[in-house]
């Protein structure tokens, strides 16, 4: 398989700059794997559900959600809470929102 040309895999990294604010409550780092398959909005209401114990809870949930819609790429996701006073505000309002996504505080074997 000729991988140059056309060019199937590219190096270049996706790269979006944003000014924190105080209204920012964590962040979502997660590969493709996730991104083709769920959206910004699905993403967010998985991630500042309450249910959830741990920032590796509300990953392993986002990469579970990616493998039950089907995605065959990789799948890695990484959250970063931020420390200031917005969680429990957002986590509250996402609650109220939307459906439960539920935290399975188990560990996940995405080879399982």
């Amino acid at each position: 398989v000729e991988l140059k040309n056309p060019p199937i895999i590219s190096s270049v990294p996706e790269i979006k700059v944003v000014t924190l604010t105080s209204d920012d409550c964590l962040m979502v780092l997660a590969s493709d794997g996730v991104w083709d398959v769920l959206s910004d909005a699905e993403v967010c209401a998985i991630t500042i559900h309450p249910d959830h114990k741990s920032e590796e809870s509300r990953a392993a949930t986002i990469c579970r959600a990616a493998l039950e819609k089907g995605s065959g790429d990789n799948i890695t996701a990484v959250v970063v809470r931020f420390g200031w006073g917005q969680w429990q505000r957002s986590a509250r309002a996402a609650a109220a929102t939307g459906p439960s996504q539920g935290s399975k505080d188990d560990e996940f074997d995405m080879f399982a």
